[in-house]
């Protein structure tokens, strides 16, 4: 695939290493379509979901493939449209009862999984009379969580896959000096289309953060940085989490009182063959992060999984009812789900009754 101008100052991996490291589907898409930060929680999801031959759609964007192809024409479009100020469209935000997003990190800390998907807003303080009065988003970032080490439960640090615009202002700066600019500033035309050059490549990184700060104009706790606490203008510059949750397997149902997982109930009876997988793990996912939470998230019994149990179980029957051997395949897929779902639990103490209730109720429903 064609190469920007400017490329030839970034560093690429090697094809020995692309070659002998990654599946095709993942050197087609990551390391020949330009990528940033946004576009790599797009596009690992994507190579994930082609391999398991399904798809997922977000607002106008549609990732995965079917047919377990790599569909990279499909997602060059996709990854032009998206950026760190709408890519939390891909994600199923942490929310506590009453569907307000999670922003607290130590109420994020004990439900947060390998897997999760990070979006973060750079901004920066507007001040009148010597104080911050508001603030302008001046860019974001995002990150997949591939490990979170935890020690006596709390976490210590996050690591993270992600993307990047490697070029930088000084990097910028150089490149524009060594090609006899007129004009070197990395502000000019040139130099801010130099610094938008995408990579092709995967990062490895630690989280922004893994702590609360105060929000310098609201002063509510919020998990996030202080990047620079006084600017060439006096502002204070900083990062905070817009979103933080599993990729978005099916749209969480609204509640006009506090969150339970018997509000997905009303949705199961409409399921199709081509969503219910994602519908299975959407529940799933839910019902843990309100048990580990201990409710901060929303109710879940193990009546009310006994009741989504069966609900499910009757759905995946009907719909298979006139192909035996793939409802026996299809019954087989969805316990190794709800089995694996629940072995990453962070608190199985308080995970294992829900999903021993799903379970239970599930396998009676499609004997």
């Amino acid at each position: 695939m064609e190469a920007f101008r400017g490329e030839e100052f970034i560093d690429h991996p090697t094809n020995e290493w692309v070659q002998n490291c990654l599946p095709s589907n993942l050197r087609t898409i990551a390391y020949q379509l330009p990528s940033d930060c946004a576009d790599i929680a797009i596009i690992l999801r994507h190579v994930w979901l082609a391999a398991h031959h399904r798809t997922e759609s977000y607002s106008n964007w549609t990732i995965g493939d079917a047919g377990g192809a790599s569909a990279h024409r499909r997602m060059r479009t996709v990854i032009g449209s998206v950026f760190s100020g709408n890519v939390s469209r891909m994600v199923q935000p942490y929310a506590d009862d009453s569907g307000a997003t999670l922003k607290d990190f130590d109420l994020i800390a004990p439900i947060l999984h390998e897997g999760d998907v990070l979006v973060w807003e750079h901004r920066e303080t507007i001040s009148k009379r010597g104080k911050p009065s508001s603030s302008k988003r001046t860019g974001g970032h995002t990150q997949t969580i591939n490990r979170i080490l935890r020690t006596g439960g709390n976490i210590t640090g996050i690591q993270t896959l992600q993307g990047n615009q490697p070029i930088f202002s000084d990097a910028a700066e150089q490149i524009l000096l060594s090609q006899r600019r007129r004009n070197t500033s990395p502000d000019s035309s040139e130099g801010e289309r130099l610094r938008a050059l995408p990579s092709r490549r995967l990062e490895s990184d630690e989280a922004i953060s893994i702590s609360n700060i105060n929000h310098p104009v609201t002063q509510t706790k919020i998990w996030g940085a202080i990047d620079n606490p006084s600017n060439d203008k006096n502002e204070i510059e900083f990062t905070i989490l817009v979103a933080v949750g599993p990729p978005k397997t099916a749209t969480r149902p609204a509640s006009r009182t506090a969150r339970s997982i018997l509000n997905w109930n009303r949705i199961i009876s409409s399921a199709r063959l081509n969503n219910i997988t994602g519908l299975l793990e959407a529940i799933l996912l839910e019902a843990r992060s309100m048990a580990e939470s201990g409710g901060t998230t929303g109710n879940a019994t193990a009546n009310d999984m006994t009741t989504l149990g069966t609900s499910f179980g009757s759905r995946l029957k009907y719909l298979n009812r006139r192909d035996a051997s793939q409802f026996a395949n299809s019954k087989i897929n969805f316990i190794n789900i709800i089995d694996a779902i629940r072995s990453e639990a962070n608190n199985s103490t308080a995970v294992a009754p829900l999903f021993d209730a799903f379970k239970i109720a599930f396998e009676d429903a499609t004997k």
